[in-house]
């Protein structure tokens, strides 16, 4: 994701033209056109690199949300169990059936740079709560298996880190200006 993001810089830099909310999904193609002409295939192969960038991220985001929210839900709750007959697959596709079905319903509502902002901010929701589950199943172990004390610093470090994100996105207002 770095990449693309160095790329869009330089092309504004470059050429003068800053991306805004509407032209920023396309905007490192429409500028590769723009700026080389004569290299008619830098246009749709930013195209698809930036598709496959951010198809490739976001269905590994959707697979593992799906994942860990049954793995958890299964791991942690005797009903879900009960409920599953002790196989979470009986859970898991229509889980992920109906969330395809909202996230495609989604895609129609919102524009593209909206949906950018959400899907990339809201990584950061399960990697506030996650913490909190391994803090809770890992309390459940046997105290020589147990994290060292540290190991609880870090996961709430992690829980200050990504909420900070994810919270000024929720309020869309910085808490902070650098």
């Amino acid at each position: 994701m770095m990449l693309p993001t160095m790329i869009v810089y330089q092309l504004a830099q470059t050429s003068g033209t800053k991306p805004n909310e509407l032209t920023i999904p396309t905007f490192a193609a429409d500028q590769l056109g723009v700026l080389f002409p004569n290299l008619a295939f830098l246009r749709p192969w930013a195209l698809i690199a930036g598709f496959m960038i951010l198809f490739s991220t976001q269905l590994v985001v959707f697979e593992l949300l799906t994942r860990q929210f049954v793995d958890g839900a299964h791991a942690i709750s005797p009903r879900f169990r009960k409920l599953t007959r002790g196989d979470p697959r009986r859970f898991y596709y229509p889980f992920m059936l109906g969330l395809t079905v909202l996230i495609s319903a989604v895609i129609f509502l919102a524009p593209a740079f909206r949906l950018i902002q959400v899907s990339a901010n809201f990584s950061n929701l399960p990697a506030m709560i996650i913490p909190f589950a391994v803090i809770y199943l890992n309390r459940q172990l046997p105290k020589p298996a147990r994290l060292k004390w540290w190991s609880y610093v870090a996961l709430l470090l992690n829980v200050v880190f990504f909420g900070y994100f994810f919270i000024n996105f929720v309020l869309n207002d910085p808490l902070f200006r650098f």
